[in-house]
């Protein structure tokens, strides 16, 4: 049904024009020296675009570009395709460019033309767009969109000029591939990384985990699937790894569910059928990212439940027994904003917090912060990691090596293997040493691999800190102690 209303409405319109309403005056596509191919083609490029389905509508609005290139509702379609595609915003600005100064009250086309200049550095240019667009006669909801947006390009402009002493490297194949890489998670020796995939190996055409052991020589082997106890024909992601690289906290979206967070634990070599969390971490809203502390006692996460201070908010939850998680707090106004903020890392040094938000001085959409947890259990301002870790694009998924020396992210930006890819920066964090130690060991019995349960406790007072496992394989352990 929805195939024939869109072709009906088409149909109707190609006798006299087609007139498509933006927030403003429409863009008037003159299709008379269209021929029945060329109608059937645009047809074909509406449909995928009302689907969202931006890059596989981007090569048929080109083609049409190159027959028509004097028509500014193909130009003006073809950039807003561009400001879906990563790698190509220089070609948003191209295409929009034009119809801005010939078109300018047209489909809010100087706000879409002012956020492919703030893309691509060029702030000053999107700041004069974004206000002229203020000027004119825009819905009241797009006001404060846009407002934000000129706050992102004033933030931007100072931390660029303040560039970090960084090295940024993009960790290259069999890793990264031409499809999208990221969520990157990493064990404590750093000898294993788990990282959510989305590509033609996908399974069902959603997101997948795939992991990989890095070799002697320092490269990585060969990612391969975790396997179908993991791998559904859903969503299914990894979101993080405990320290002792036995349970793996997973997100799962189906069609039952809009998304929770489950866990599976390592038997030998395979990974269990994942659970979800019990208690009261999942509800009937959206529950996303997570990290877990290195005693296994506090839960930090994200949701979208409408009690918080903003669209997506950053909780924790304490374990109350072995298994179930209770007393939800919401972090509060110091690391919450209004905007959406995500993808909490929780360091193993119990104090440093690493996360995504669209508010605190962000210079465009998610950039990563960091904050210190005191000692009266309040939290430090957060500190924007600074370019060029983060971007005028989103930027999120940053997890920090136990040594602190190394992070570990995610990005779209320009140069990279795919539409999204997996980097590393060094320094992982500027100034930032944590003082933990990494516990790592093998358990046997008659010198064969034995599992085992480990019990760490304080020899002070000889309470528990934590309580961890061998594999029941290889015998080895591993985890990280604050120091």
């Amino acid at each position: 049904m929805k195939r024939f209303r869109i072709f009906l409405l088409l149909a109707i319109l190609f006798i006299f024009s087609v007139d498509i309403f933006g927030q403003n005056k429409t863009i008037i596509l003159n299709t008379k020296e269209f021929s029945p191919a060329d109608k059937a083609e645009l047809d074909k490029a509406e449909e995928m675009y009302l689907e969202a389905n931006y890059l596989a509508a981007l090569p048929i609005y080109q083609q049409l570009n190159e027959s028509f290139p004097e028509e500014y509702y193909i130009m003006y379609r073809l950039g807003m395709c561009y400001l879906k595609k990563k790698d190509a915003y220089e070609k948003a600005v191209q295409y929009l460019k034009p119809v801005a100064e010939n078109r300018p009250n047209s489909a809010d086309v100087k706000f879409y033309l002012g956020v492919a200049y703030h893309l691509t550095y060029k702030f000053d240019e999107a700041i004069t767009l974004f206000n002229e667009y203020l000027a004119q006669d825009i819905i009241k909801s797009q006001r404060p969109v846009t407002e934000q947006f000129i706050q992102y390009c004033k933030n931007a402009k100072e931390l660029v000029a303040n560039p970090l002493d960084v090295a940024i490297t993009n960790i290259g194949v069999p890793i990264n591939t031409e499809a999208a890489e990221y969520v990157p998670v990493v064990s404590s020796d750093e000898q294993v990384m788990v990282f959510t995939y989305m590509g033609r190996k996908s399974k069902g055409g959603f997101e997948d985990v795939f992991s990989s052991e890095k070799k002697k020589n320092g490269e990585w082997k060969d990612p391969t699937p975790l396997g179908e106890n993991i791998n559904g024909f859903d969503h299914d992601a990894c979101i993080a790894l405990s320290p002792d690289g036995q349970t793996l906290f997973i997100y799962k979206d189906t069609r039952d569910k809009k998304g929770e967070i489950y866990y599976s634990t390592i038997k030998g070599r395979d990974w269990d059928t994942p659970k979800p969390l019990l208690g009261e971490v999942n509800t009937n809203h959206w529950e996303g990212s997570a990290s877990i502390s290195t005693d296994g006692k506090t839960l930090y996460f994200t949701s979208d439940k409408p009690d918080g201070l903003g669209g997506r908010d950053i909780y924790k939850a304490t374990l109350v027994n072995d298994s179930t998680w209770g007393n939800i707090e919401n972090l509060g106004p110091t690391i919450n904003t209004p905007y959406n903020d995500d993808a909490p890392f929780f360091h193993p040094d119990g104090r440093t917090l690493v996360f995504s938000s669209e508010g605190h001085n962000s210079m465009g959409g998610y950039d990563i912060f960091h904050s210190q947890l005191q000692k009266d259990g309040t939290w430090s301002a957060p500190i924007n990691i600074g370019f060029p870790i983060n971007s005028p694009d989103r930027d999120t998924y940053y997890v920090l090596s136990a040594d602190g020396k190394t992070g570990y992210f995610s990005s779209g930006r320009p140069g990279g293997n795919g539409l999204q890819d997996i980097y590393t920066a060094v320094p992982g964090l500027e100034g930032y040493k944590p003082t933990i130690a990494l516990l790592k060991g093998k358990i046997t019995l008659d010198n064969v691999p034995a599992e085992a349960e480990i019990t760490i406790t304080y020899k002070n007072n000889n309470t528990t800190h934590s309580k961890l496992g061998s594999n029941s394989s290889t015998g080895e352990y591993l985890t990280m102690l604050p120091v």
